[in-house]
């Protein structure tokens, strides 16, 4: 599917246009281009001008619930281990168990790069491994804040009257 759809973008790209990078973002594949951005997820491509970018943003969410859960059970386990003589019993698997939940609010940590972008309603998500996300928005910031370099395609022979005529 991949080769297929760079086939795709590459076949779109006008002239002076390379794809610079691909990602593959949790079922998204996003091509950056050195004037634009694609998304492409299933048969749809989106593709965004980096000067229509108005911004763009990295977000990181901890599941704090996981955190108070775990801390509850580690304190629940030390509690028990003062209180009786079970701690092999109930004392252990309790911290252990905590643990486990502090060590799981990390893992699934829930991290994007989220782009408003002119003319489109929603805010555009990008999720992923945090490498590839700031990869992603090293890229998007970098051409955003750089300017495009166009050319005119008219010859600089006319005058005024020239352009009333036409």
């Amino acid at each position: 599917m991949k080769k297929r759809n760079y086939d795709r973008i590459h076949e779109s790209l006008t002239q002076n246009e390379n794809i610079e990078k691909s990602f593959d973002l949790k079922g998204i594949e996003v091509f950056a281009t050195n004037r634009r951005l694609f998304r492409v997820k299933g048969n749809t491509i989106q593709d965004f001008d980096y000067n229509h970018i108005s911004s763009v943003t990295y977000v990181s969410k901890l599941n704090w619930d996981w955190l108070v859960i775990g801390i509850l059970l580690v304190g629940a386990g030390i509690i028990i281990g003062q209180i009786t003589d079970k701690v092999a019993q109930y004392g252990i698997p309790a911290i252990s168990l905590g643990i486990i939940c502090i060590v799981l609010m990390k893992l699934l940590k829930k991290e994007k790069v989220v782009t408003n972008v002119l003319g489109v309603n929603q805010p555009v998500f990008y999720q992923g491994k945090r490498v590839q996300l700031d990869s992603l928005l090293r890229i998007i910031r970098e051409k955003k804040s750089s300017p495009h370099i166009s050319v005119d395609m008219e010859p600089k022979t006319e005058d005024f009257t020239d352009t009333i005529r036409k």
